[in-house]
């Protein structure tokens, strides 16, 4: 694609060639980061899930001691 930068004057200024791979790095590292704030939340529910599991099988393994 081309576009063309014109000056508040109306004259061509500057032609400049802009591809679609210009804009690549920053289109990866958006879905870098977008990633990697997925897995910190997938992973975050799995620990909190985890220490509920937990409570449970020590609530459980409480009750069975006093028995």
């Amino acid at each position: 694609m081309y576009f063309l930068i014109i000056s508040p004057q109306y004259e061509l200024y500057e032609k400049k060639k802009v591809t679609i791979s210009s804009n690549l790095p920053i289109f990866f590292r958006l879905i870098f980061f977008r990633l990697i704030i997925f897995l910190k939340t997938i992973l975050l529910h799995q620990f909190i899930d985890f220490f509920k599991f937990r409570s449970h099988v020590q609530v459980i393994v409480n009750s069975i001691k006093t028995l």
